[in-house]
């Protein structure tokens, strides 16, 4: 497991109206979300960065304009629509 730090200011924080666990819940959020996006990173391990079920991730994608179907064909999106499905059952 890694762990990275970033120093944020506490006029930054104060500026943004945010706590310091609020401000750790955005880098993680942040940091998962630019993982999956930009990395291809799983649902399942971007979750885990966040602390959410992947359920709840995938809401959070939503939430972000960010869609969990990334296919190539339709069997892929067959099976995309699959994983989601357990996940939202789950």
């Amino acid at each position: 497991m890694c762990t990275v730090g970033v120093t944020i200011p506490d006029a930054v924080l104060y500026d943004a109206h945010m706590s310091q666990s609020d401000a750790q819940e955005f880098v993680r959020k942040s940091v998962a979300l630019a993982m999956y996006k930009r990395l291809n990173a799983s649902l399942g391990y971007c979750s885990q960065i966040v602390g959410l079920s992947e359920a709840d991730f995938i809401l959070f994608l939503g939430s972000q304009g960010e869609s969990v179907f990334r296919c190539d064909g339709e069997d892929e999106l067959a099976e995309d629509m699959q994983v989601a499905l357990r996940a939202a059952v789950a």
